[in-house]
């Protein structure tokens, strides 16, 4: 393929962030150099995808990309700054609990953030075009530059701050890493008494259809936590005996239910004679 953009890109990283992200980019005309991983098997299979040169050693690391994405966990993106230091490049990380703040006092010139709102895994590359995108980065200048690039991929991109990135990443947990994990829950408890879990998949798909289309999801909350049905819950702590931390969470979340029904009610009450 004809590299139609002449900004160079090379990624530290070889996860599920990086395999999309890069994929993308790739498919955008952008030339890719490098991919490093630890495991120079995650690496090759990545850049060959992208026609790259592979690496698992960042002193090989040629410095003669425009950008530098450093797609990797919070807690080891620092360590591996010093590499890029008074280097040319635009050095941008992916995380969105991590502050562009790590930058700073690393002798890099040129830094920011280029975080996709979504679930990205290795194994399964996401289409891009949908994910919001956002970017901050140190200069004006960077921040627009990241919004052209971000923008080749996505048909959405926004510059957000470090705080709200951080806020909207505790969001996103709660509403796909700790849904998901109930998912999880819900399967084993089905697979133990050999149900399949295709039965909840019906269940799944409306219960995200309503939540998405309602103002907001607790307008559409049921179930016997929502009602009040005590006996009902009772009878699934019961179930439970056998996994005390899954009566725990069956309780906790049956109590934040009721609570928040409550809680809406009276915001809903108070609204209706509100001048």
């Amino acid at each position: 393929m004809n590299r139609q953009n002449p900004c160079r890109v090379a990624c530290i990283g070889s996860g599920g962030v990086a395999t999309s992200l890069l994929q993308a980019l790739y498919h955008a005309g952008y030339s890719i150099t490098q991919v490093y991983s630890r495991h120079l098997k995650n690496a090759a299979a990545l850049a060959h995808k992208v026609e790259a040169e592979a690496i698992d050693n960042l002193q090989h690391y040629r410095d003669d990309a425009d950008v530098v994405i450093v797609a990797l966990p919070d807690d080891t993106i620092e360590s591996v700054l010093p590499c890029f230091a008074a280097g040319k490049a635009l050095i941008v990380h992916t995380c969105g609990s991590l502050a562009m703040q790590v930058f700073e006092h690393q002798g890099i010139a040129h830094y920011g953030v280029l975080y996709p709102l979504q679930t990205l895994s290795r194994q399964r590359v996401v289409d891009m075009r949908d994910v919001p995108i956002f970017v901050e980065a140190n200069t004006p200048a960077n921040t627009i530059f990241l919004q052209s690039l971000a923008g080749y991929i996505s048909k959405n991109v926004s510059e957000m701050s470090s705080e709200k990135r951080l806020q909207l990443h505790l969001a996103a947990v709660f509403a796909c890493n700790f849904t998901n994990h109930l998912w999880s829950i819900a399967t084993d408890i089905l697979q133990n008494n050999k149900l399949s879990p295709a039965l909840l998949r019906p269940l799944i798909s409306e219960t995200l259809a309503k939540a998405t289309a309602a103002k907001h999801p607790q307008e559409v909350q049921t179930g016997p936590a929502y009602r009040g049905d005590k006996k009902i819950m009772q009878k699934h702590i019961k179930l439970l005996n056998n996994n005390e931390l899954q009566q725990k969470i069956y309780a906790l979340l049956s109590d934040s239910i009721q609570r928040s029904a409550i809680n809406f009610a009276k915001f809903r009450f108070f609204a209706t004679f509100a001048v």
